[in-house]
């Protein structure tokens, strides 16, 4: 099994499947229901540091090193605008925030589904 690549199951606010939304990390590509999204760099790497971490609360200071680097300068504000911009491209609950804390990234199991780890190797 491929662990770099990803199905993520995305519900409503009851907890309604409504998207499936593929991430594979090694190519960079991502998909929702089928079709290709495009990602701009950054909202890919923020992306790909959550569903590394899934089901995990991260912290804004995690994400922001990770993704920009510990020795970077970054308007504390750029972390809230890549995620929103996934969650425009990728459905709303595709993230959830973790107030005053960070954000985290569920893998459906409010849905009765998880994530998995999709295609071969």
């Amino acid at each position: 099994m491929n662990e770099n690549r990803w199905i993520l199951m995305v519900g409503d606010d009851e907890g309604d499947r409504v998207d499936d939304v593929a991430v594979d990390l090694d190519n960079r590509m991502v998909s929702r229901n089928g079709r290709e999204v495009l990602l701009e760099p950054k909202e890919f790497d923020v992306l790909s540091v959550m569903v590394r971490n899934m089901n995990k609360t991260l912290s804004r200071d995690t994400i922001l090193n990770e993704v920009w680097g510990a020795d970077c300068f970054y308007d504390p504000h750029t972390l809230d605008v890549r995620v929103s911009n996934l969650r425009k491209k990728l459905g709303y609950n595709i993230v959830r925030t973790v107030p005053k804390y960070g954000y985290r990234m569920e893998d459906g199991s409010n849905m009765g589904e998880n994530v998995t780890s999709a295609g071969g190797s």
